[in-house]
């Protein structure tokens, strides 16, 4: 399979999981492709059996699908663990590498891989390693798909440098167990109270922090 099949396949799953209808406009605008690009690829997929097509969802990925990311995203994961605990890279760049070393290491490569760095079962930003021919099931929700007066747990963020950056500069980190206090449907904002302090985030912010609902009753 082709690296750029790859990263179509990968790009329905993190709509998916991030609860937006995976459609051609959504995936161009993603993978910074023009939309005829996305529609010939997606005739392509269509005819495997990777990928189907709901009205109600958009494009899904299958089991046979699932099986392919979920190796692609072994493979990323356990890199990024590499990178950033033996070969000295800062968090903000293990993602950009891992992107591309993904697709080119072999499968017998990630299993020595996966030895040497003693079986991990995180990646560094917080997001489960599947293991070997294990479809990855992940129940992590973004943030702003959450309920008011909920208490979530900050699992992962979804996005590049500049994310990370604004995550660590208004005191967010991966771990971080936060309440969402409200949601201004109108302004479309989300208050946060995490860590003693009150933090207004955008939707689209909140939209890159994947959760974990966590079962605390709130007063």
């Amino acid at each position: 399979m082709t690296p750029n099949k790859e990263d179509y396949l990968k790009c329905i799953y993190e709509l998916s999981i991030q609860k937006q209808k995976v459609n051609n406009k959504r995936v161009a605008q993603v993978m910074g492709v023009s939309a005829p690009a996305v529609t010939e690829m997606f005739k392509k997929l269509l005819h495997t059996d990777l990928i189907t097509k709901t009205t109600e969802n958009g494009f899904q990925l299958t089991t046979a699908g699932l099986k392919v990311v979920s190796n692609l995203i072994r493979k990323h994961r356990l890199i990024e663990v590499l990178l950033l605990n033996h070969l000295k890279y800062e968090l903000t760049q293990v993602h950009t590498e891992a992107e591309i070393l993904e697709h080119v290491v072999s499968d017998y490569f990630v299993e020595r891989l996966d030895a040497f760095l003693n079986y991990p079962t995180h990646c560094p930003h917080g997001s489960i390693i599947p293991k070997k021919d294990e479809i990855l099931q992940e129940t992590i929700i973004p943030l702003n798909v959450t309920s008011e007066k909920g208490v979530y747990e900050i699992t992962r963020f979804y996005g590049d440098e500049r994310l990370f950056n604004y995550m660590a500069e208004i005191g967010l980190a991966i771990g971080d167990v936060v309440v969402v206090k409200s949601i201004h449907h109108y302004a479309q904002t989300i208050v946060l109270q995490a860590n003693e302090k009150e933090i207004t985030l955008s939707v689209s912010i909140a939209a890159n922090i994947l959760v974990e609902p966590r079962l605390i009753e709130l007063k």
